[in-house]
């Protein structure tokens, strides 16, 4: 859990974290409560034993899958809340100059998409990336039992061939899709860039101009996409052909030998198939964490933007005067130091780029300077 979202698990409360890791846990629980179910099916079809066991483990296995799903959607719920919690203090706190164009877009992508999509964590991702790996190790030890050391040895290398393959296959993806999501959020940006200055660019530059790097974002969404697209079809054959290798490789071996146990024979198969059949399921999981690793970096950095301490209290002045000691704010402003008293009138002036702005940023305390300071009164 800590290197699927490395940076979000720090900007969580503890309380969170806790959660996540018990629905962890859960989901592990529910890999062995279902490998259980499953060995016992075939050590009863392989020996002729009564239904008894198998009902009993597979009760076992819908009670543990059913309990952790619940608890699953409950602890997304709490989590989505923490999340928002966490975002409201951040922007009690932090500086005015951080809420950019760029940065009002990640806000609203975040607190409209990434949340929610992280509030299916613990029902969802975490159910993908815990039982497909866990699944297959633990029914190796029913191939075990049911068809000896050998048979297990030769489903293992063929589970292991499997995953290398859906390993590679998931590599080429996740670098095909490395950049769709900076595309989509340089599109959000200049949508909002668009629909806060359109009288403005339509009046300086005219209909067609005005849109035209808007257009060009969308254009380079579409190429992100595209390369997405293009490589998910070749990836998701590959992932294919290496779910289908176990089974077909054990039907083979035991046509080969010529097994004359046909309940033993039934067992291995059912076995190998259920052993394979997780390793589908992540064929498509290099896009999934691709995009969970995009949506938590974009909610870290906006749950760190970077805050506006509260000076010290002090004993109130006398009057409103304002005054500005030593105040540098690279790279335009350097010692600036002025005494502006109260009712006076100020003319600033100077070309552009030399720092009037920021002045005032800096007067209206959207920012505070890099070294010297403000005072009022």
């Amino acid at each position: 859990m800590s290197r699927l979202l490395p940076g979000a698990a720090r900007t969580l409360p503890g309380a969170a974290r806790r959660r996540l890791t018990r629905i962890a846990f859960g989901w592990a629980l529910v890999a062995v409560a279902e490998a259980a179910a499953y060995t016992t099916l075939t050590w009863a079809i392989a020996d002729g034993q009564p239904p008894g066991p198998v009902l009993g483990a597979a009760g076992a296995a819908v009670a543990t899958t059913v309990l952790v799903s619940r608890a699953g959607y409950l602890t997304g719920a709490r989590l989505a809340g923490d999340l928002y919690d966490t975002l409201g203090t951040t922007f009690a706190r932090a500086r005015l100059s951080w809420f950019t164009e760029t940065n009002r877009a990640l806000v609203r992508t975040v607190a409209g998409r990434a949340i929610p999509t992280l509030m299916s964590v613990p029902a969802h991702q975490l159910q993908t990336f815990i039982l497909p790996p866990l699944i297959p190790l633990l029914l190796l030890a029913g191939v075990g039992i049911v068809g000896g050391p050998s048979a297990m040895l030769f489903v293992g290398a063929l589970l292991a061939v499997a995953f290398v393959a859906q390993s590679l296959a998931q590599r080429a993806l996740a670098r095909a899709d490395a950049d769709r999501g900076d595309a989509e959020q340089a599109a959000a940006a200049a949508a909002l860039e668009f629909v806060d200055h359109l009288e403005l660019l339509r009046t300086a530059a005219g209909p067609e101009r005005a849109v035209a790097r808007l257009m060009a974002t969308w254009q380079a969404q579409e190429a992100a996409f595209a390369r997405t697209n293009n490589a998910s079809a070749p990836a998701t054959l590959v992932s294919g052909l290496a779910a289908a290798l176990p089974l077909a490789g054990v039907v083979v071996l035991l046509a080969a030998t010529g097994t004359d146990d046909p309940a033993a024979a039934l067992a291995l198969v059912v076995l190998t198939g259920r052993a394979a059949a997780p390793l589908d399921a992540l064929a498509l999981a290099g896009l999934t964490v691709n995009d969970l690793r995009t949506t938590v970096r974009q909610y870290r950095t906006v749950a760190t933007a970077p805050a506006l301490p509260e000076p010290p209290r002090s004993a109130p002045g006398k009057g409103y005067g304002l005054e500005l000691a030593g105040i540098a704010h690279p790279p335009v402003l350097r010692d600036v130091s002025a005494l502006v008293p109260e009712g006076s009138r100020v003319l600033i002036t100077g070309p552009t780029g030399s720092g009037k702005s920021t002045l005032l940023n800096l007067l209206m305390r959207f920012d505070d300077p890099e070294q010297g300071r403000v005072t009022l009164g």
